[in-house]
C-alpha cells in the first residue's frame, strides 16, 4: 500500500518535472 503511493508520487513528480523543463526549454530534445 504505502510503496504504490511512494510509486504514484514519484511518477507524478517525474512527469510535472518533464512538463516543467518542457516550458522552459521548448527546443531541447527531451
Amino acid at each position: 500500500m504505502i510503496h504504490q503511493s511512494v510509486q504514484m508520487m514519484d511518477m507524478m513528480m517525474r512527469m510535472s518535472m518533464m512538463m516543467f523543463a518542457d516550458s522552459l526549454y521548448p527546443d531541447s530534445p527531451f
